[in-house]
């Protein structure tokens, strides 16, 4: 529904999310909404700057991690990311909000008479007691200018490897791959998989006095204690590789390079990796075998991949299943076909979140990590090296026992984490 200045947008079918209830049946099937009702309705008569304040109190109250301002005429649409799905949050009347835009270019230190090139910019304020970064970019679009604001409370990434979502096995194989003095290791997944939150995590584990950890990265997300970060910067032409190749003057020991994007950045990584350092950097592939043909297509050579790789983590993220409302429930005909047949799941349980309060009708509260992770063996080494294709890497890593994306995630449906419809829509293909 429409409102006037700072009325909620109340339905969830406005966001274009798919809802858990089309894939139920039968007379008890609940009607579990992707999308938070937020509140009934918000304060009125409040300046550009109230309101701002206003929605990010409301999107950190709500653990969102990203807040849209879409232009839509002489309204605004504000959405927040809740849990990686966006859902309608207030449509501003025009009353403010061409001023909404440049409160938030002041806040970011963003030129506000710039409305035709895309612009960055950050602030930080105390919120809840505690200190929260936000990033803010603002991009040209027809019908105005559209502003993302990303927030970024530190303590998302400081809770250490055993709280990611992995498996004991997984866990002990990720221990001993950043145990190594020297070599590389790969996040990789798509956008929004949750690599920088594993990134930063294994820098924290590792971080000493006795070590010199340094970062180079676009943006500098979060501020980790006792690391150097270095950031790129696009208008002087301060890029990856040459922010790589200044920091490997500065003796280091361990390197992170936020993400592995040209050929010159990826050579000199893989370089630094076989001559003592040990690095860590991103790639976008569906899984862990994958990365090597992506790297290989990137101009780094099979002798360098097969020398110096020395894991990959390939991941997801879904869902949990909200605590407060969990359920034990028969999965539908419909699902039961999807996920394999009845004899995929003869004897076994499935829950659900019936949405409450808690999780704001949703079912879900909060996200956890499905992994897929690859230690570079000898044999899988070998094949690297006589140029290997992904299938037959995967057929080796199968034959290791390594447990795949989808077993994990299985596995997490079977414990009760999550839902088979999470599972379908992240990893289920």
């Amino acid at each position: 529904m429409n409102t006037e200045n700072g009325r909620v947008i109340g339905s969830s079918k406005q966001t274009g999310a798919i809802t858990n209830d089309e894939l139920r049946d039968g007379p008890e099937a609940h009607t579990i909404t992707v999308a938070p009702p937020v509140v009934e309705e918000a304060p009125h008569n409040l300046s550009a700057v109230e309101m701002v304040d206003r929605i990010i109190e409301l999107a950190i109250e709500r653990r969102a991690t990203d807040i849209h301002f879409d232009p839509h005429g002489e309204r605004l649409r504000v959405r927040v990311r809740i849990d990686g799905m966006l859902c309608d949050l207030y449509e501003v009347s025009a009353v403010v909000a061409t001023e909404i835009p440049s409160r938030l270019k002041v806040l970011g230190g963003i030129d506000i008479i710039e409305h035709r090139h895309p612009q960055d910019g950050h602030f930080t304020r105390i919120v809840g007691g505690r200190e929260v970064d936000f990033r803010v970019a603002a991009s040209p679009m027809i019908g105005g200018e559209k502003i993302v604001v990303r927030i970024l409370p530190g303590d998302r990434v400081l809770t250490g490897i055993g709280n990611l979502g992995m498996e004991a096995p997984q866990l002990q194989i990720v221990r001993n791959l950043i145990a190594h003095p020297y070599g590389m290791i790969l996040t990789t997944g798509p956008v929004g998989s949750g690599k920088t939150t594993t990134l930063y995590s294994l820098l924290n584990d590792i971080s000493t006095p006795s070590r010199n950890v340094m970062t180079i990265e676009d943006p500098v997300e979060y501020r980790l204690p006792g690391i150097n970060q270095m950031q790129t910067d696009a208008h002087t032409g301060f890029g990856f590789a040459e922010g790589l190749r200044a920091i490997l003057r500065q003796d280091p020991d361990v390197v992170m390079v936020g993400e592995i994007r040209d050929e010159e950045t990826a050579t000199t990584a893989f370089k630094a990796a076989m001559t003592g350092v040990l690095v860590f950097s991103t790639l976008h592939t569906n899984d862990a075998p994958a990365s090597v043909d992506s790297l290989a297509g990137l101009g780094v050579p099979r002798f360098m991949i097969g020398g110096a790789l020395i894991g990959v983590i390939a991941q997801r993220l879904l869902r949990r299943i909200c605590p407060q409302c969990r359920e034990e429930y028969q999965p539908p005909d419909d699902i039961v076909k999807k996920l394999g047949g009845a004899d995929a799941l003869r004897g076994k349980s499935l829950y659900r979140g019936k949405g409450c309060e808690h999780c704001f009708r949703t079912g879900y509260f909060g996200r956890t990590g499905t992994f897929e992770i690859m230690g570079v063996t000898e044999r899988i080494r070998d094949a690297i090296l006589r140029l290997a294709r992904p299938a037959e890497l995967r057929r080796l890593i199968a034959q290791s026992g390594v447990q795949r994306l989808r077993q994990s995630a299985w596995s997490k449906v079977l414990a009760g984490v999550t839902t088979p419809e999470e599972y379908m829509r992240v990893v289920f293909t």
